[in-house]
């Protein structure tokens, strides 16, 4: 069996199980496919089943919903419409009073850092000045080792 075959196979296979055994309710383009199942045992055994369903399934009365139903379905359709979307949360996120509040903390949270340095070395302060005034951080490790 090709691929090409199988493809179609599984296509009827789908076709079966989504629309059931009458063609008319299958996509139009799909329909010329049904001339395959006579030529394929296992294809007609399957239309016989979705026959089978088709069958159980027309002889079952279609029940309306209560009315209560549909308005409370109706009232859940209308929330779920006027709920904020995720694109209204990112426009409320990306404001500038948020986007504010987080660069004012940032300046803030680089301000309180760069003081508090000399609060932690107090005791070593002569090595925060080579730091500070040397070239490299590799400067000051090796002055730290030597000294």
């Amino acid at each position: 069996m090709t691929q090409s075959e199988t493809e179609k196979m599984n296509r009827l296979n789908h076709l079966l199980d989504s629309y059931g055994a009458d063609p008319e309710k299958w996509p139009e383009a799909d329909r010329a496919l049904y001339s395959l199942i006579a030529t394929n045992p296992a294809l007609s055994d399957r239309l016989a089943e979705a026959k089978a369903v088709d069958l159980f399934l027309n002889q079952v009365a279609p029940q309306s919903a209560p009315a209560f139903l549909m308005g409370k379905v109706m009232a859940d359709a209308e929330e779920t419409l006027t709920s904020p979307s995720l694109r209204d949360f990112l426009r409320d996120l990306l404001s500038p009073a948020p986007i504010g509040g987080l660069i004012a903390a940032a300046c803030l949270g680089i301000l309180i850092g760069s003081y508090s340095l000399e609060f932690l070395i107090q005791d070593n302060l002569q090595s925060y000045d080579a730091l500070t005034q040397s070239g490299s951080v590799s400067d000051w490790f090796g002055d730290l080792n030597n000294g």
